[in-house]
């Protein structure tokens, strides 16, 4: 997963590499907030406590958070009819 996020932003990061030698932090502040904070873009509830999800970089996958819902705040999410409405 690493890997292809490096595929995906080799040039973000050669170009934040290239601002920052030149000192121009603001300038790569900015640029990284714009390019590199991820976004969901569209949530899907499935079987089991799952998601899956997809993000504003175009990366999709998967995530299991049966082990995750526990306590005072995540619990009720136990519920399978009210996990559903994650969307």
């Amino acid at each position: 997963m690493v890997r292809e996020w490096l595929a995906l932003h080799r040039d973000e990061i050669e170009l934040d590499w290239q601002l920052a030698l030149q000192k121009n932090l603001l300038t790569r502040l900015i640029h990284w907030s714009k390019t590199m904070i991820l976004h969901t873009t569209e949530v899907m509830p499935l079987a089991n406590y799952r998601l899956s999800l997809r993000f504003n970089s175009g990366l999709s996958g998967e995530v299991d958070l049966a082990g995750e819902l526990d306590g005072e705040v995540f619990g009720a999410l136990r519920d399978p009819a009210l996990f559903a409405t994650a969307c």
